[in-house]
């Protein structure tokens, strides 16, 4: 472990989420051809260069705060940035999505090759008496640099093409990675309503203290109004800093072993194991946001329905529906959602059929959220459609391409998506030569 003292934190949960993502083929391939950790990473040394920098014996409260920093962190290399304040969410206002993604709040970046942090902070953090909401965001900042990985909810201020099931578990990732992000924070600055004011200041660009806000009152769970899922997934900005879920999650870590091994005299009652603070904060978050156990009818009805006729259109583009499309088609379908659009469409598949209108029908009947919420998917089945017998002629590629346009998907990621999907086909189709050799 690089840096022993600097526990993961991970709930397994998180743990969970991640591995489903790392073997996800819409997700990888969106992140092997955009690379967006690298972008991000780019973006962050961009923020740091244009920040002011606090060479040490410039400014004495910031060598006090690094002095501490290094105490608690075991990092002896570091180095401290300030941001100037934003009278907004910067999030908000500034049209680049990976700056959007990171700037205003607390980053850092690790330097392999030095061995050197750089951490970059509001600057009103410093208008605080003591040291402790710099603290928390240092810890903050420092977790996210070594464990965060692949910037998921990047995609998702993007707006890229991600589907309905992987929206869903990048909404529960975030979360546990914000949740696991704030509890090194605290083990960092050892106070929670600090903790709590340094995230009304992310969210809120004030000095959150003249508020006067009570950090224990999302203790309580009856206190927390409950958020669903899909609420969630509608949201331009997936993580808010000061959600309620983060102080309930705040509060019972600091009730862990973890937290109090530290503390001297005697505790009021005895500390949480980890492993029940981890299921503890499992339960609050499906209380909080309870999970989707199946589909919303209206996202399964045109999922279903226009992953069918899409695949169709592109099989039929050349005039001749081959017998490997046909498989390919079947193995992601329900075949009596056919049926369906044959009874209430009268579709005809086909050279001389109606595929075209019957599926000009189907996509109109949804609005244009359940639409891009399916979208990476159904053209992720149209691509390994196409080229299922071997072969990706002119006029699968522009119908393709047609169909991409109409769910609003940059060519961009309509690359990403087919270069994923014909990698999987072209494996599907070795490993099925190889069974029956």
């Amino acid at each position: 472990m690089m840096y022993p003292d600097i526990p993961e934190l991970k709930s397994p949960e998180l743990r969970s989420i991640e591995a489903e993502l790392a073997k996800d083929p819409i997700c990888q391939g969106m992140e092997e051809h955009h690379e967006f950790a690298n972008s991000v990473r780019s973006n962050k040394t961009e923020q740091l260069r244009r920040a002011l920098a606090l060479p040490q014996g410039f400014s004495r409260k910031a060598d006090d705060i690094l002095a501490q920093f290094r105490k608690i962190s075991g990092i002896d290399e570091v180095k401290l940035y300030l941001f100037k304040e934003k009278e907004l969410d910067p999030r908000e206002s500034i049209s680049n999505a990976i700056f959007r993604y990171q700037l205003g709040g607390d980053l850092a970046i690790f330097d392999e090759e030095t061995e050197e942090w750089a951490i970059g902070l509001p600057a009103t953090v410093f208008e605080q008496r003591n040291q402790n909401e710099a603290l928390f965001l240092m810890g903050r900042a420092i977790w996210k640099e070594l464990h965060e990985g692949i910037p998921y909810g990047l995609m998702l201020n993007l707006a890229s093409p991600v589907g309905f099931w992987q929206r869903v578990k990048i909404s529960r990732l975030l979360r546990f990675r914000e949740i696991a992000a704030n509890s090194l924070g605290l083990l960092f600055c050892r106070n929670v309503a600090s903790a709590s004011n340094a995230l009304l200041h992310l969210q809120l660009g004030l000095d959150a203290t003249a508020m006067q806000c009570n950090p224990g009152f999302f203790a309580t769970l009856d206190n927390i109004d409950t958020v669903d899922e899909l609420e969630l997934l509608s949201r331009n900005l997936p993580v808010i800093p000061a959600a309620p879920l983060y102080f309930y999650a705040m509060e019972q870590f600091a009730k862990t072993d973890m937290f109090q091994s530290k503390k001297v005299g005697h505790l009021a009652s005895p500390p949480l194991s980890l492993e029940k603070y981890f299921k503890d904060i499992h339960r609050a978050n499906d209380h909080i946001h309870p999970p989707l156990q199946e589909m919303p009818q209206e996202d399964r009805q045109f999922r279903e329905r226009f992953l069918i006729l899409a695949q169709y259109l592109v099989a039929e583009a050349d005039d001749v529906i081959m017998k490997e499309e046909t498989q390919a088609i079947m193995r992601s379908i329900d075949p009596q959602v056919i049926e369906e659009l044959e009874e209430e469409y009268d579709w005809v598949k086909g050279k001389d059929g109606n595929t075209l209108d019957v599926s000009k029908a189907v996509f109109f009947s949804a609005p244009l959220e359940v639409r891009a919420r399916h979208a990476a998917e159904i053209l992720f089945h149209c691509v390994k459609t196409s080229i299922s017998d071997g072969d990706q002629c002119e006029q699968e590629v522009e119908a393709i391409e047609f169909l991409a346009e109409n769910l609003e998907v940059e060519l961009c990621d309509l690359f990403a998506i087919n270069k994923k999907a014909t990698e999987m086909a072209t494996a599907e189709m070795d490993e099925e030569e190889i069974i029956q050799v």
